[in-house]
């Protein structure tokens, strides 16, 4: 879970006097079919998005290990 409150955004160096509030909650899953190779996956939602993009994040992850049996 990641949770930002009151951050402000500035245009230019202006402040816009519109302070933010996200809180977003996900999840992450891993699978090792062998001891060289892993794949992950990961969601992620905005639940509350004030002033702020209401995001929805899938990732897909890959990775192959070049290590010494």
């Amino acid at each position: 879970m990641q949770r930002s409150l009151l951050a402000q955004t500035n245009v230019d160096g202006l402040a816009q006097n519109n302070s933010q509030e996200n809180l977003i909650v996900g999840t992450e899953a891993h699978w090792l079919p062998n001891s060289r190779n892993s794949l992950g996956l990961v969601f992620a939602k905005a639940l509350v998005h004030t002033n702020a993009p209401n995001y929805t994040g899938v990732v897909v992850k890959y990775a192959y290990s070049w290590d010494k049996d």
